[in-house]
């Protein structure tokens, strides 16, 4: 019989969580479960566009698109904000196939009232644009043009937009909200990274690595790196930053598994 049966497999490890202000209660919940102590330090801030003419226009033009495609919940939630301020309801969005990189997007569209039609296995723009260039292919040429609109944020891969371009879709971009650098952080959670007290520090999107890098620098090299996906680890290894666990599957779940197989 173990000496303490009640001990959880991350306890007594501390881990320092660095999504937006108001979107890290999951991960932190995942990781209480399991008995970490959680740290915050948001790397990002997310803001709604400096303009909503771009937006306003083409919500009033939803119907024109073959598909529209969210690739964040960031974007999800944005996009109802100011469906909302215009008076407009999710039927807004009932002509067209609507389209999620991944199964937190998916759930966020479906509790908002949307139907999700298509939803990649792995949460990944490529995966996305895959599924959407197999459901292209589906369609019959008598429905050309193949029109797309893609929610996005202000910075991000241009992926999904070359890769449904080479079959043959017009593609419009609008950008929904802005990702934001944080530039400074807290001073006490500085002090518990330079002093050991922070055994993780978890990245969950390539944003959020590059801001955490620059915010952060040389100071990330008393812990520990969990990332969520190889993208994000790609950006950690270009800044010289090596890279402890990595999610096999791209998810907060997959995240929280690989630091315990750590």
């Amino acid at each position: 019989m173990p000496a303490f049966p009640n001990l959880k497999p991350l306890s007594d490890i501390c881990v320092l969580v660095t999504r937006p202000e108001g979107q890290a209660d999951k991960l932190q919940i995942l990781l209480e479960e399991q008995g970490a102590k959680v740290e915050f330090q948001p790397a990002i801030k997310i803001l709604p566009p400096d303009s909503w003419l771009e937006v306003d226009d083409v919500v009033t033009r939803l119907s024109e698109y073959t598909y529209v495609v969210f690739s964040s919940v960031n974007g999800v939630n944005m996009f109802f904000r100011r469906l909302t301020e215009l008076g407009l309801g999710a039927d807004a969005l009932s002509a067209s196939c609507v389209a999620a990189v991944g199964a937190s997007t998916a759930a966020e569209l479906e509790r908002q009232g949307v139907p999700v039609q298509i939803v990649p296995d792995e949460y990944r723009a490529e995966n996305l644009a895959a599924a959407i260039v197999a459901d292209v292919k589906n369609r019959t040429v008598e429905q050309a043009p193949i029109k797309a609109l893609l929610f996005r944020a202000s910075r991000g891969r241009e992926i999904l937009k070359s890769q449904l371009e080479s079959v043959g879709v017009e593609v419009t971009q609008i950008v929904i909200y802005q990702s934001v650098d944080a530039l400074n952080p807290n001073p006490e959670i500085l002090e518990k990274l330079n002093s050991g007290k922070i055994d993780w520090v978890v990245l969950t999107s390539s944003a959020i690595a590059q801001s955490t890098i620059n915010m952060l620098g040389e100071s990330l090299r008393n812990a520990k790196i969990a990332c969520i996906s190889p993208i994000t680890v790609a950006v950690v290894e270009k800044n010289g930053f090596s890279v402890d666990a990595v999610a096999e599957s791209y998810t907060m779940e997959g995240l929280v598994e690989a630091i315990i197989r750590q």
